[in-house]
This record gives C-alpha cells, structure tokens and sequence, in this order.
C-alpha cells in the first residue's frame, strides 16, 4: 500500500499527521507551509479588505432601516433596505470578480479548495440574504410592516451575514 502524502490531503492542523513525528518528536503536520510554495494568494489588503468594508456597512445600513421602521419612517426604512441590497450586490459583484482573478483553482490543492468553500459557502449565505432583503423591500412597498409588526423585517435582518451589529443596538422597544 503506497504512503499517502498528508501534505496535500489535510489543511494545516496540529495533529491529522496520524503520529508520524519527526526525529526531534515534533509532528510532521506543523512543518506544512500554508499557503503551500508556489501559490499566489490575494493581497488581503484589496479585495477582501474591499468586502469586509462592504459587509460592515451592509450591517449599518440593514440596522438604519430597522430603526427607521421602529421610528414609523417608511422612507428612511425603504432607503435603508436598498442600500443594503445594493451593498450585498456589490459584494456578490466583488466576489466574483476576486474569483474570476484567482491564480488557482478549486481543483490545485487542499488550499484553493478550502478556500472556494469557505468564501463560496459565505458568497452564498449574503446571495440568499440578498434575495430575503429583497422580498422584504417588496413587503415594505406593500405597507406590510409597522413599528409593533415586523417579524418578517427582523428574521432577514438576523439572517443578514454581519446582523450582529443590528441585534447589538437597542431599539426604542427594547429600552
């Protein structure tokens, strides 16, 4: 049975290496380089950073339109909901172009694929978000939510990938 190389199948872990130990007792496992030589990784300070600052406004703006509505200001609720759409747009847009730029691709290696996973579950999770916000801007146009009923708001809203930010700031209700 031929050696399998743990290099190529296990992400950087501290102990997957089934105990093969070096001559010093260290665990092999550790000595991985991660990202693997000869791959070209994005600067995380561009598009990523880009994406980040996105998202964290994204949560300011969702939270604007909660308080907005908690106020009785339709408008501002309304405007605060595009934004937000807008921004989680933006970063499907963002995202896909960091992806269409990538110098590696799902099938190079335990890196790349767990990186088109990860960032691709989470693309994902805001493209669905999107959707729900977009529905509730539906609802909003309608006059389906007012400041005591509004449940539909609130469980796109925690859906909403940085929501943290919305469930962290009291509303008039809540003080």
């Amino acid at each position: 049975m031929p050696t399998r190389n743990y290099k190529k199948e296990y992400a950087r872990t501290h102990g997957t290496a089934k105990g093969k130990l070096d001559r010093a007792g260290r665990n092999k496992a550790r000595k991985m380089l991660n990202p693997p030589k000869g791959v070209e990784v994005f600067d995380p300070f561009h598009l990523p950073l880009l994406n980040t600052v996105i998202l964290l406004t994204s949560g300011t703006t969702c939270t604007w339109a909660h308080h907005a509505l908690i106020e009785g200001n339709r408008k501002s609720m309304i405007w605060g909901l595009v934004a937000t759409i807008f921004l989680g747009v933006l970063f499907s847009f963002v995202q896909a172009y960091e992806y269409s730029h990538a110098k590696f691709a799902f099938g190079d290696g335990i890196y790349s694929s767990t990186f088109f996973m990860a960032t691709g579950f989470h693309g994902f999770h805001v493209l669905v978000g999107t959707i729900f916000l977009i529905v509730v801007l539906f609802r909003a146009l309608a006059g389906h939510f007012k400041p005591g009923h509004h449940f539909g708001f609130e469980a796109a809203a925690w859906y909403w990938p940085v929501s943290y930010t919305h469930l962290t700031l009291p509303t008039n209700r809540e003080v």
